[in-house]
């Protein structure tokens, strides 16, 4: 057997099936990048909340200055309202949990080193994640919200979304069904990380507005109403699209769904920025 004959694989394809094969698999690659670097920045944002929910909540809550939350919550601690207040402090002070908690659960390394953290940590997010939404509907249903009908319905969906995927992350896991698991526990992130989102799209469409300088109170109540269900909508269809794309479409849509993620990923990073500069920043300060 000569040297050319050892070098043929008889079982390789040929080079035009070869390139076939590696076009997905570059498109995949290509639009798990693209996933990855709107969870870093994502995760970015929400370690700028934590840092703001821990300065102004839990510093002001260790003062005694409860009085404090009036500036960024209307209604929200009032004096002799002993339920009230209770639900106020729950769901603000156990926030800084979930905020902390919920992007350690998706770190590839914490999860293949740290298996028992991991556990440990989903379960005390996942009972976190039910008092806080839990608390923030009975205060939105109790104390009245700013935003009306369309507000309590939104807080209503949300936290039914919550509670249905938090269940379906615990079954799942039980089950030994990891795949279904890992899916069913982003949505329960997203879900969860509503009220982040809905800080993210209220603060980009006064700051988009101040800057072109346009009137942003012109159609805001419309905006307010739409964004009350987007906050957590938009993110969850996102997420739906990107593993059905991942999964079952042709390299074409993978590339263009690869530009839309880009895109909610520079729309995400100008809320955080625009968050932080007039709501966050300002109030830590002040």
């Amino acid at each position: 057997m000569n040297k050319t004959t050892q070098l043929i694989d008889v079982d390789a394809p040929p080079k035009a099936q070869q390139a076939s094969q590696g076009e997905p698999t570059r498109a995949n690659n290509t639009l798990k990048r693209s996933a990855k670097v709107w969870f870093i920045v994502a995760v970015i944002g929400q370690l700028m909340f934590a840092v703001y929910v821990a300065g102004f909540y839990w510093l002001s809550a260790l003062q005694g200055n409860f009085a404090k939350w009036e500036k960024a919550t209307p209604k929200g601690f009032v004096e002799g309202d002993v339920m009230g207040n209770t639900a106020m402090i729950m769901h603000m002070l156990l926030a800084l949990i979930i905020i902390v908690g919920g992007p350690l659960q998706f770190v590839p390394h914490i999860q293949r080193k740290y298996r028992k953290f991991h556990r440990w940590n989903g379960r005390v997010y996942m009972i976190t994640v039910f008092l806080v939404s839990g608390t923030g509907l009975y205060m939105v249903w109790a104390k009245g919200g700013i935003g009306g009908p369309f507000q309590y319905a939104a807080s209503t969906l949300n936290t039914i979304l919550i509670f249905w995927f938090g269940i379906l992350t615990w079954r799942t896991a039980v089950q030994r069904k990891l795949k279904v698991h890992k899916r069913w526990a982003f949505r329960l992130f997203l879900a969860g990380s509503g009220v982040w989102f809905a800080r993210l799209g209220f603060m980009s469409w006064v700051m988009t507005h101040v800057t072109l300088g346009y009137d942003y109170n012109t159609y805001w109540p419309h905006f307010y109403n739409i964004w009350s269900f987007g906050q957590f909508v938009v993110p969850l269809l996102a997420f739906e699209l990107y593993w059905r794309t991942l999964e079952k479409s042709s390299k074409t849509r993978k590339y263009a769904f690869t530009g839309l993620l880009y895109f909610l990923t520079l729309l995400t990073a100008i809320g955080i920025i625009s968050v932080t500069i007039a709501m966050w920043i300002p109030r830590l300060t002040g």
